[in-house]
């Protein structure tokens, strides 16, 4: 386990908002292997793939509206 449970990067941006912007700049050079928890806001296509791409692991239950079936490990989100 790369953090030992502990977030490896951080970045800070205002309370109002949306988490997805700063996805990308959170989300460059994962290293290869490595599971990625993120709540909802986290949840785009766009975003999945870029984890996947560099052969990582998103964990990132889908909203509510989301049509398509997306799984996550549930086990590993509640770590």
């Amino acid at each position: 386990m790369i953090g030992n449970g502990l977030p490896v990067q951080i970045e800070l941006s205002p309370g109002q908002m949306n988490d997805a912007p700063m996805a990308e700049l959170l989300l460059n050079n994962l290293p290869a292997g490595a599971d990625v928890i993120a709540d909802k806001g986290y949840d785009a296509d766009w975003i999945r793939d870029l984890i996947e791409d560099q052969d990582c692991t998103p964990h990132i239950p889908p909203r509510s509206h989301r049509y398509d079936d997306i799984t996550y490990s549930k086990a590993e989100y509640k770590k």
